[in-house]
């Protein structure tokens, strides 16, 4: 089974995303717990979408595997999979979809950063892999080294946007 840990304790409140409007009510998830067990339940309608973590690292764990995501700035953190599905996204935005009601224009949306031209905006994350050679499927390794306990493969990730207009 898979969980998501969080760097620190945190108050799991989702907005609820419905036909990719955002509703007026949230929902409670848990409290004060840096552990998240993942239930397909949790997605039957949408993503969990969490606003301000105190968290700057995020982590999908299970099966011997280990994917960590660390991130600062991004106002929000989704979690979603499809279905299911054999993948799970962890997706860090600084904009969301449209609340019920909204006027449908970019300029009043949530999340919307307006750059004068020639500006930049940087947001940065970096993901880390890593898997328990205990916890593999054993097969068939005729004449070849055994792996160590542990191997974590870094992956470092840059976004840039630069301004448009």
């Amino acid at each position: 089974s898979y969980r998501v840990e969080f760097e620190a304790n945190e108050r799991l409140e989702t907005l609820v995303v419905d036909n990719d409007l955002i509703q007026p009510e949230t929902g409670l998830i848990s409290e004060n717990t840096n552990c998240l067990p993942l239930k397909y339940d949790y997605f039957k309608v949408d993503a969990l979408c969490f606003r301000n973590l105190l968290s700057k690292r995020v982590s999908l764990v299970g099966c011997g595997r280990r994917i960590d995501v660390r991130f600062d700035n991004f106002e929000f953190v989704q979690l979603w999979t499809k279905g299911r599905s054999p993948f799970f996204c962890i997706e860090l935005t600084c904009g969301i979809d449209d609340f019920v009601g909204a006027s449908g224009s970019i300029e009043t949306k949530q999340g919307i950063i307006t750059l004068p031209a020639g500006q930049r905006f940087e947001r940065k994350h970096a993901m880390s892999f890593s898997y328990s050679a205990s916890k593999r499927p054993k097969k068939s390794r005729k004449n070849k080294p055994s792996l160590k306990a542990k191997k974590t493969l870094p992956v470092r990730v840059k976004r840039k946007l630069q301004g448009l207009f």
